[in-house]
């Protein structure tokens, strides 16, 4: 239930920024927001789904104005959509497995409450790390021919 209304509004949100950046269009939120959003245009519309669902699981921005910049990108709606379902379920199924184990020490606790949740934390905490470890990888050089 929580991870429904959760994904639910977090859509909707992302939806009406969207929206609200393919009206405003591309000259506007630049002149609001920098030159610097160009970049970030260009980075949410080169790969399509996979790039929306990278931005999600690492936010390089807020999430509204990634939302917005998706919104004057080349992305179509149903691009952006499928990309931030895909990006935000992981991290969303992650945080309410971690807070329902919580709950259940609290309620609870019993040695496998308690186990529970040091499994949840301890998986949670690998996924971080692999995560961190893969982008935070110098990018291989082409050497020269």
């Amino acid at each position: 239930q929580a991870l429904g209304c959760g994904l639910v509004g977090s859509l909707a949100s992302a939806a009406a920024a969207f929206g609200l950046g393919n009206w405003l269009g591309k000259p506007l939120v630049e002149r609001f927001a920098g030159p610097k959003i160009g970049s970030l245009s260009k980075k949410i519309g080169s790969r399509g789904v996979a790039s929306v669902a990278l931005i999600r699981i690492l936010p390089v921005a807020p999430f509204v104005v990634v939302n917005v910049v998706a919104g004057f990108s080349r992305l179509t709606f149903s691009i952006f959509m499928k990309g931030s379902v895909l990006g935000m379920v992981p991290g969303m199924l992650a945080v309410v497995w971690l807070t329902s184990q919580v709950r259940s020490l609290l309620e609870d606790p019993t040695w496998t409450s308690c186990l529970g949740l040091g499994l949840a934390v301890l998986l949670f905490g690998f996924a971080l790390y692999l995560v961190r470890r893969h982008f935070s990888r110098p990018p291989k050089l082409q050497e020269p021919e």
